[in-house]
């Protein structure tokens, strides 16, 4: 009896020994399965993690810009600009900018053709001293892409409407400078190299009411509201420097 009793429990046995092995497999496929993603999210590049490089950050940038277009006197225009970037799409910011004049080919070769020639003529021309601009940027177009298959890119297209103030210098007495209103518009483009510092470039047109020489009277002459046209390149620092994910 007591032999009986100690051999009928062996079946059960081996179904709870199969229902264990079980389990434990089912474990370790799922525990290999697991980790399986974790190595590939784990190697991931940031083009999966869905991060916003903007949104709720202060940028600072360090910009240098050239007129384009100037015939007489081009301006090189160092100077700073200030976003707040309210989302990964929007900011409010502004912009100083002052000028330095520099003579062009054309304006040179006028100058000293008429010294050659005593006449009384005096060449002069206007160029931009100073820009006070702010603006709203929208940034229709914001991607990421990688580069060479490895390296994470990170960029914007941005458009800028500005309003404030320019004035306008000039080489000699007759010509009218001071200080007006200016308005415009910009596009730009923004490249990240980092989470904290990016590559700007943007050419922006703003208007003056300025006579860009005078004539051969030595006479303000064509006096009337003008787009200059800035090219601008710059080095941009973004604050705080932990980026924000996407909700």
């Amino acid at each position: 009896m007591m032999f009986s009793l100690a051999r009928q429990p062996r079946p059960a046995l081996i179904v709870r020994l199969a229902v264990v092995c079980g389990l434990i497999g089912a474990t370790l496929l799922t525990a290999g399965s697991a980790h399986a993603e974790d190595d590939v999210l784990a190697g991931s590049p940031v083009l999966r993690r869905n991060l916003q490089y903007r949104a709720g950050r202060h940028e600072v940038t360090a910009i240098v810009g050239f007129t384009v277009g100037d015939p007489y006197i081009r301006t090189i225009l160092p100077g700073a600009r200030y976003d707040l970037h309210l989302f990964d799409w929007l900011s409010v910011g502004g912009r100083l900018q002052f000028g330095v004049p520099v003579q062009s080919d054309t304006y040179a070769e006028i100058d000293k053709k008429v010294t050659t020639q005593n006449e009384t003529f005096v060449m002069e021309a206007t160029s931009l001293r100073f820009l006070g601009l702010g603006h709203v940027s929208v940034s229709p177009l914001v991607g990421k892409m990688l580069a060479f298959s490895r390296l994470p890119i990170q960029f914007d297209v941005h458009v800028d409407l500005l309003g404030g103030l320019a004035s306008v210098a000039s080489t000699g007495d007759a010509l009218t400078t001071g200080i007006g209103l200016s308005l415009g518009a910009a596009v730009g483009l923004r490249v990240f190299i980092s989470d904290i510092i990016a590559i700007t470039t943007d050419l922006q047109a703003i208007s003056t009411d300025r006579a860009l020489s005078v004539n051969r009277d030595s006479k303000e002459s064509g006096k009337k509201l003008r787009f200059n046209n800035i090219l601008s390149f710059g080095v941009a620092f973004f604050m705080p420097p932990k980026l924000q994910r996407a909700d």
